[in-house]
């Protein structure tokens, strides 16, 4: 019935739940606590998840490194970074190895709460126990320094892993920004342009190719618990830049024209001598 309850995202029917187990003497166990924790997770509910952890003892029932991760996916969605570290430092005193899933959930909710020197200390903390960051670390990390200088040198370093292979699957002169989170996708933006500008200088083509950023369409790409898109994301940094952009047919692209006036075709028809 907890599985239920987690996979539907009723969280208010688990904690019913657990408390009729209670009242009716029947065992809990660390299965059953961690669905009703997620199905809290999965309700936006983090009191409630970090209420049922610090219940668990109680219950004499240990928690795993699933019920923690659980309850630090509800502290990311609800923005708790200062609870989110401290469960996280608690981990190795409950004899658990956090993993990959806990840190990045940790610096999901410190990238909410703009947190940036805690995410980069959780970053320390991840490498410190040989894990490697992967495409989500870094998306958590690049909503955090979204409009940070730092942003850059961790875009770069990204890159540097090849964790966006992506970006240019279609040409160069179109950035696909899927598999990138807001932050990510405007750090992007800011490094396709000038290379794009300088590229086509050097070509010296009077053909200028149409530019596109394809930012997708938002009912089918994942819901960033930042609450912005990726399509805002690039139209504010295509506004931050000056760039001219206009919304196509198609509603998950947006034509942008980055090249300065020197290069532009002319518009203008030469009017002849009479």
């Amino acid at each position: 019935a907890l599985t239920a309850c987690e996979k539907g995202q009723r969280w208010m029917e688990a904690l019913q739940f657990v408390e009729l187990m209670a009242a009716r003497a029947a065992k809990h166990d660390v299965v059953s606590f961690s669905a009703a924790i997620s199905a809290c997770e999965k309700g936006w509910k983090w009191e409630e998840a970090l209420s049922l952890l610090d219940r668990m003892p109680d219950e004499r029932v240990e928690p795993n490194v699933v019920t923690c991760n659980a309850a630090l996916s509800a502290c990311e969605k609800g923005w708790r970074w200062v609870e989110a570290l401290e469960l996280l430092a608690s981990m190795p005193k409950r004899s658990l190895q956090p993993d990959l899933v806990s840190f990045n959930a940790t610096l999901g909710a410190c990238a909410q709460g703009r947190a940036c020197s805690e995410a980069l200390d959780v970053l320390d903390m991840l490498a410190d126990q040989n894990l490697s960051p992967d495409l989500v670390t870094f998306n958590t990390l690049l909503d955090a320094f979204a409009d940070l200088p730092l942003g850059e040198e961790i875009w770069a370093h990204a890159q540097s892993r090849g964790l966006y292979p992506g970006l240019h699957r279609r040409g160069s002169h179109i950035l696909d920004t899927h598999d990138l989170s807001p932050g990510a996708a405007r750090w992007a933006v800011r490094w396709w342009l000038p290379r794009l500008v300088e590229t086509t200088e050097a070509a010296g083509s009077s053909d200028l190719p149409t530019c596109e950023v394809i930012v997708g369409q938002e009912m089918s790409r994942k819901a960033w618990s930042s609450g912005w898109t990726v399509r805002a994301a690039v139209i504010l940094v295509l506004n931050e830049l000056r760039v001219p952009w206009t919304a196509g047919s198609n509603p998950g692209r947006l034509q942008v024209n980055p090249f300065p006036p020197r290069i532009r075709p002319s518009l203008e028809c030469e009017v002849p001598a009479l």
